[in-house]
């Protein structure tokens, strides 16, 4: 299985349509996950897969999009946050926690705008950097094998 992930996008619709039109040739993805920061310029995501979406600290209050989520795909469950409320640009450490509370052994966050994966307390914590700047990533899942995160960058 695999999903799209991306964050801060804060609407910026030539690289969400690239990454859109990419998906889509693509095809095959399980999901969609959003982890905020551009809800207002989102469009066309369900083409590709359900999409999951949080509320990022630059996103409008909105009751309908929560700040985070627990999500199970297959034998996995992913913690999806913007980032923000654990403080993520100075630890993983609070995110890790979040994520452990919920027995979710991945979280996916942004707020950050770096790409990256790192083990934090049994934790992979996973940022797909910010689509602003053209990145996203891909995660892939098996139920037998560790979670892999592909980083990606559009031109």
């Amino acid at each position: 299985m695999k999903l799209l992930l991306f964050s801060d996008s804060h609407g910026t619709e030539r690289f969400l349509e690239a990454m859109t039109a990419r998906a889509m040739d693509e095809g095959g993805f399980s999901a969609v996950l959003f982890a905020g920061d551009g809800l207002r310029g989102l469009y066309g995501l369900d083409g590709i897969a359900q999409t999951f979406m949080v509320r990022g600290n630059c996103d409008l209050p909105d009751p309908m999009i929560p700040q985070e989520l627990s999500l199970p795909f297959g034998k996995h469950r992913i913690y999806l946050s913007h980032g923000n409320l654990q403080k993520a640009k100075r630890t993983l450490d609070l995110l890790a926690a979040a994520a452990n509370r919920r027995n979710a052994e991945i979280a996916v966050y942004g707020h950050t705008h770096v790409q990256q994966a790192e083990l934090v307390s049994r934790v992979l914590c996973i940022n797909p950097g910010a689509l602003w700047n053209g990145e996203y990533a891909v995660l892939h899942l098996q139920d037998n094998a560790p979670p892999r995160a592909e980083f990606r960058r559009l031109a």
